[in-house]
């Protein structure tokens, strides 16, 4: 029995494979995955660039590469094996989203917002891409959009510490001590009153402030393999 591919190559380009073609291919992308949890990078690397030059290769399989990459430091063929990914999946929200924490952590804030936004099209419920957003308009002093994207990533996972610091973080630098005090106790009978106060309008202003948080800690690569 035999089957035709779009995901090798990214395009349905006749290439023919069979059951047994895909089991070899998804064991390969497992032994990957396996290597680069165990920081065996070199071992996953050689792995996705023999699918690659096989033709068996979809948006995932240059996901994972560039997880590889950027774990090696060799973030300009991060940067690319991205690219590729999109190329193959136009609508791949969580590469674009990659690429905007790429080009963010490299310092290209505007670019990188720009792939948040084209992240936050594909997929509205992107915490990660809420989350840096929330981190540049911090660093950049605009604590009104810093707050906005916060709690749009609150409202996706509400279990992350970092993200009631952060927020607590921009009200007492607003001099809004009483405000912050919940956002720095997380007990969940807190957390609805801290979103109410911030909506009530705050009037915040602007000022230059350090990021708050870390980018890289809370939407590192997501292998593709590893994904819920």
């Amino acid at each position: 029995m035999k089957s035709t591919n779009k995901g090798f190559g990214g395009k349905d380009k006749g290439i023919k494979r069979t059951l047994s073609d895909d089991f070899e291919y998804l064991s390969q992308i497992e032994k990957a995955t396996i290597f680069a949890r165990e920081g065996k990078l070199l071992d996953a690397e050689i792995i996705y660039r023999k699918l690659i030059k096989k033709g068996k290769f979809n948006h995932s399989t240059y996901h994972g590469l560039a997880f590889v990459y950027e774990r090696l430091g060799r973030r300009r063929e991060a940067f690319d094996s991205l690219i590729n990914a999109i190329k193959l999946k136009k609508n791949y929200a969580e590469g674009y989203a990659d690429l905007g924490r790429l080009l963010q952590n490299a310092g290209d804030i505007k670019n990188a917002l720009n792939y948040y936004e084209i992240s936050l099209k594909y997929n509205p419920n992107l915490f990660g891409a809420y989350l840096n957003k929330g981190n540049i308009f911090a660093k950049l002093g605009s604590h009104k959009e810093a707050l906005d994207n916060y709690l749009k990533a609150l409202e996706i996972n509400n279990k992350v510490p970092m993200i009631f610091h952060s927020i607590g973080i921009i009200l007492v630098k607003e001099k809004k001590y009483i405000e912050a005090a919940p956002a720095f106790s997380l007990p969940s009978l807190h957390r609805r009153h801290v979103g109410e106060t911030l909506h009530s309008g705050t009037g915040l202003g602007e000022t230059s402030e350090e990021p708050i948080g870390s980018a890289r800690s809370l939407l590192s690569f997501t292998h593709p393999c590893r994904a819920a």
